[in-house]
């Protein structure tokens, strides 16, 4: 039996076990997974470390003592390490997912659980002895090595209690009661130290079981909400001021935290973390790049879906998924379209109104001139009257080709809102109309370009024209460096002193130019390209900026 005077102690173990295992147990139900696991898990074993303690007060034999003795220590250390790991966790940090860490972590505790195992063969963490006053109880005369692991413990537990009241004055939130409750947890320092200090105040015990009991019957009853209000202002990751949607999901795909942004739009996900993210949004879960819409406070909205996996070192934890509000650029979007679509149709509209009229004013001046050749009283070729005839029909043959050339412009130089990567060498291929003149190809065989392809072509074909009407006999498309290619020729090179001119409406290069510089400097920088005319004895064209693969 018992003694009386044992009678006090059993029944703070005995207690403290008992509240442990009910605070695990309603720990349980904790919405959220970061902390109701580690708690879970701290609890319960803190649960056994009480109830391995109660044999120590007991008269049993001593075999039994030991064990149980044997038993405490190994939970206990494991305590601080579930301890720690539950601080980072609540406190938004994320050390207890790094994976060094960890290593760290189950290597000191192996070794610790190693040297208290063998303490039979060193005896330098404690001695075993048996005290019958003031009653029979397991009294170990502890060693330098207790006292190390002792302190190491300790300055664990002093960092875990410091990340928690970091959140709790971080927080916006009221936290003095929680913060009391927090402080049990550290409070069995005090009556270690009387033991120690006085041992006939106190048995030298670990009563830790006793803080958290009450730590945890005060967590999960009378601080419960606030305890998981506080938590969630702490988020580090998940500022809620943010209008983007943001999901966190752990490495199984289950919804971990979330922002207010997304629960405005997704209601019930406070009911929902824990499960799978793609049976809450299935049309997200998986996404990446995509638009998306959704309804939120019953306006619809377009959401630009960008996920980004989560690493801890070499170690995938989960991902997190963000919803960018995009409805105003989807919006810029759509009418871009539609102007686009307003300006090709008004180029069709120009193209059928102007190329009509000038092939009934060439046909008929050609008419008129065939008429005059054929008269014989016409004047011979080298007539002044012959002269303004042939100037008009010059003149308006080079309104037709200019024509085409500004409905052209007209048609490519919208906006540019998608391009895709095409092989270049089969670019220049459909750009090439080569006539007398040859094209030669230097390091484009294997490049690629990202680009429209169709305007990417007239560019190109700009060029190639450009070259051949300056008399080009071989035209060479070479590439030099990452991101630049050079389309020269034996064509005659441009003489002008403001060389950025050539590429302006109005200040052609000369007769044969017309507009094909403009028209190619308007399609290279809708790419986003540079352009230029390097001085030199060569014709040549250089486009730099060039999204070369």
């Amino acid at each position: 039996m018992p003694s009386s005077a044992a009678a006090p102690y059993l029944a703070a173990f005995v207690l403290a076990a008992a509240g442990c295992f009910w605070g695990a147990y309603r720990a349980r139900s904790f919405e959220t997974p970061v902390i109701r696991r580690p708690l879970t898990l701290l609890l319960a074993l803190t649960g056994v470390w009480g109830l391995a303690t109660v044999p120590l007060l007991l008269p049993v034999p001593e075999a039994v003592m030991y064990a149980s003795y044997f038993l405490g220590l190994g939970v206990g250390i494991s305590t601080v390490v579930v301890w720690l790991w539950f601080c980072s966790a609540y406190a938004g940090h994320a050390y207890h997912l790094d994976r060094r860490l960890q290593l760290v972590a189950a290597g000191l505790v192996g070794a610790i659980l190693t040297l208290k195992a063998t303490n039979p063969l060193h005896r330098a963490y404690f001695e075993p002895t048996v005290a019958t006053d003031p009653f029979v109880h397991f009294a170990p005369e502890v060693g330098a090595l207790y006292w190390t692991i002792t302190a190491l413990a300790y300055v664990g537990s002093g960092v875990g209690l410091y990340l928690l009241f970091e959140t709790y004055h971080e927080s916006a939130l009221e936290t003095r009661n929680v913060a009391v409750l927090t402080l049990a947890i550290g409070l069995p320092v005090v009556p270690k130290l009387l033991s120690t200090w006085w041992p006939e105040s106190l048995l030298l015990l670990y009563y830790e079981p006793i803080g958290a009991a009450v730590f945890a019957v005060g967590v999960v009853t009378v601080a419960r909400e606030r305890f998981v209000a506080v938590h969630v202002p702490a988020r580090r990751q998940l500022p809620d001021q943010l209008p983007d949607l943001v999901f966190l999901t752990d490495a199984d795909g289950r919804i971990v935290d979330y922002n207010e942004s997304a629960e405005c739009v997704f209601p019930d996900l406070p009911e929902r973390v824990g499960d799978p993210f793609s049976a809450i949004a299935p049309r997200v879960a998986d996404a990446e790049g995509a638009t998306v819409e959704l309804d939120r406070d019953g306006d619809p909205r377009s959401y630009r879906i960008d996920r980004r996996q989560i690493t801890l070192g070499d170690e995938a934890v989960g991902h997190a998924t963000v919803l960018s509000d995009v409805t105003e650029l989807e919006a810029q979007r759509r009418n871009l379209r539609r102007q686009t679509e307003h300006v090709r149709e008004v180029s069709e509209a120009v193209a059928h109104e102007l190329r009509n009229p000038i092939a009934i004013l060439l046909g008929n001046l050609r008419v008129v001139e065939e008429q005059r050749a054929d008269d014989a009283g016409a004047p011979d070729a080298g007539d002044a009257s012959g002269g303004p005839l042939r100037a008009a029909i010059e003149a308006a043959e080079r309104i037709d080709v200019v024509t085409d050339d500004f409905i052209d412009i007209l048609r490519y130089g919208t906006p540019i809102t998608e391009t895709g990567e095409r092989p270049l060498e089969a670019i220049l291929a459909d750009a090439w109309h080569g006539d007398t003149a040859a094209l030669t190809l230097e390091g484009v065989a294997e490049a690629g370009v990202v680009a429209d392809g169709t305007r990417c072509a007239e560019l190109f074909r700009l060029l190639f024209r450009l070259h051949r009407e300056r008399g080009a006999t071989t035209v060479r498309v070479r590439r030099d460096g990452a991101d630049a290619l050079v389309v020269d020729s034996d064509g005659e090179p441009f003489s002008t002193d403001t060389p950025e001119q050539l590429f302006k409406y109005g200040r052609e290069a000369g007769e044969g130019s017309r507009v094909l510089l403009a028209n190619a400097w308007t399609l290279a920088t809708l790419h986003g390209w540079s352009i230029a005319a390097p001085e030199g004895d060569r014709l040549s064209i250089r486009l730099t900026d060039v999204s070369l693969r």
